[in-house]
């Protein structure tokens, strides 16, 4: 009983083969993204006028502390599609 297990082993991995892969790689261009600004003005000014102008939008301020400087905001849209850059589908891994 071991030797035909043995042997149906031996078989099984001698008739594995290697897969093809069918993914392909496009290096991306780099994109410059402005995530920083720099404000000449009193720090209580631009928080109160960031927070007064991310109330009056489709945020919502979900934490807050002037202190800690942390302002914690999220957001729901019925429109995802204007906020997220769908993949086309062949770019899945196969």
């Amino acid at each position: 009983m071991r030797l035909m297990l043995m042997f149906l082993g031996i078989v099984m991995v001698g008739c594995a083969t290697q897969g093809k892969n069918t993914m392909s790689y496009t290096e991306g261009s780099p994109v410059k993204i402005i995530n920083e600004v720099q404000v000449d003005a009193p720090y209580s000014r631009v928080w109160d006028t960031l927070v007064r102008d991310l109330a009056k939008s489709f945020y919502v301020i979900n934490n807050i502390d002037r202190e800690s400087r942390l302002l914690n905001v999220s957001f729901t849209t019925a429109d995802p599609e204007s906020y997220i850059e769908l993949w086309p589908l062949d770019t899945h891994i196969h």
